[in-house]
């Protein structure tokens, strides 16, 4: 088999065994994307809020109106931002955990690997390669379901 060729067991399922890490952490990862979808609904609320104050509220003296949206933004801008310290703390904390499993699953399987296996490749590029792999799988654990609901939603 060749460098190029990935083994048939590997090529089925491969989704469905990555999305099994994040069964553990399901409540972690429904807390996330709904902060997620909360910071983008907010952010689409700020530029129709602002073009309905400069061309309907203000031009009419509505300031009562005026200070309420004020009011209404400043509580929304201060709820997103608690949401995006979610996002930014617990979400990659999701990630990270889902690190710590798959990692303990690669460990596993390289510890079952044979002496041959070891004789063949060089230990520092499996290590190199496990890290940054695996670096690089948590980084999508966490920002690819995010990233691809919000360009849905949006």
């Amino acid at each position: 088999m060749s460098y190029h060729e990935k083994p048939k067991r590997l090529k089925k399922g491969l989704l469905q065994r990555f999305i099994q890490y994040y069964k553990p952490h399901k409540a972690l990862f429904i807390t996330d994307m709904i902060c997620a979808t909360f910071v983008a609904l907010v952010d689409l609320v700020f530029p129709s809020a602002t073009r309905t104050v400069l061309s309907d509220v203000l031009p009419n003296k509505q300031y009562h109106t005026f200070f309420l949206i004020v009011t209404v933004m400043a509580v929304l801008y201060a709820l997103r931002a608690a949401a995006e310290y979610f996002i930014n703390y617990w979400g990659h904390l999701l990630g990270v955990r889902m690190e710590y499993d798959m990692r303990n699953d690669l460990f596993s399987h390289l510890q079952k690997m044979s002496l041959t296996f070891y004789d063949k490749n060089h230990t520092g590029q499996l290590m190199s390669r496990v890290t940054n792999d695996l670096f690089e799988i948590t980084e999508l654990a966490h920002h690819g379901p995010e990233d691809l609901f919000l360009s849905i939603v949006m």
